[in-house]
């Protein structure tokens, strides 16, 4: 095979590599409509690209007894949530802007009967999509004898998925392990808030508490879970987390038309040149 046929094939095989431009939704920049549960941005950050956020809280009633009576409890939001707030998560916001605050009151601590399931979905494929979700934490309940026992919530965050067309992409989760502990719940990979954490100080609003989130592939569509944790109460007092910035990079297999031009020259060159040495081959046979 010639010189001219490899750096030809070469150069076809890079007019199919994929095309990068970094975006990112920030909500210092949006504003998200209070209480709404879901919402589309579009063109987000100049890309061309829309996004479409959607939460939505399971909608079963749950019966909670106590020494012969009882009460029925159904899951809802705080307040204004969902809502882009500025001063939740303390020191973190201040550090990072503002982020989705995602406060919940879950009707019970069973989090396949109560959970939150928040979706996000591209108007085309993105690639190297990143973000967080802080305040991962606990918080402590009642006390007896100067001992702490039970939790009046914990965040667990499972289901964390990602996809492109319907295909499962690979999913990156990193976390301090001194803050978040791993496990398993409903044989799917969970996160639960400072599990490992031994000081009652601090537990709640935890900036330290943090999941970073990502896909290297392409994906079009995120979602995760959120729940209150089996160590808290059976009927969990009030939580939340942030949704921070989402990152991602454009995505396309088709290159830019002055990819095509700067190829076509570089073709163009090679060519005259294996031609050129061809000449001299002749002449000098």
């Amino acid at each position: 095979m010639t010189k001219f046929v490899k750096l030809s094939q070469a150069f076809a095989l890079a007019l199919t590599s994929f095309q990068l431009s970094a975006f990112e939704l920030d909500w210092d920049q949006v504003d998200w409509s209070a209480g709404a549960t879901s919402q589309t941005f579009t063109n987000v950050n100049s890309s061309g690209i829309d996004i479409t956020i959607s939460t939505v809280l399971s909608n079963d009633w749950y019966y909670h007894s106590s020494n012969g009576s009882g009460y029925w409890a159904r899951s809802n939001f705080i307040g204004d949530a969902p809502d882009d707030d500025q001063t939740f998560g303390g020191d973190w916001a201040a550090q990072n802007g503002e982020s989705l605050y995602l406060g919940v009151n879950f009707a019970t601590d069973d989090p396949t009967r109560s959970y939150l399931d928040v979706t996000v979905s591209f108007s085309q494929s993105v690639t190297g999509t990143s973000f967080q979700l802080f305040d991962v934490d606990r918080y402590y309940g009642e006390y007896y004898g100067g001992y702490e026992y039970g939790y009046q919530f914990e965040d667990v965050i499972f289901q964390i998925e990602g996809s492109n067309g319907g295909s499962a992409a690979t999913t990156t989760v990193t976390y301090d392990d001194s803050k978040i502990d791993q496990g398993t719940m409903n044989s799917s990979t969970a996160y639960f808030g400072d599990t490992r954490r031994n000081s009652i100080d601090d537990q709640n609003d935890n900036p330290a508490s943090v999941l970073t989130i990502g896909w290297n592939d392409p994906i079009d569509q995120f979602s995760f879970r959120y729940a209150s944790g089996p160590l808290a109460a059976a009927d969990p007092g009030n939580q939340a987390i942030g949704l921070s910035n989402i990152g991602f990079y454009e995505y396309s297999a088709v290159p830019e038309p002055s990819t095509y031009l700067s190829g076509g020259l570089i073709i163009l060159v090679l060519a005259g040149m294996a031609v050129r040495k061809r000449f001299r081959r002749q002449q000098t046979s």
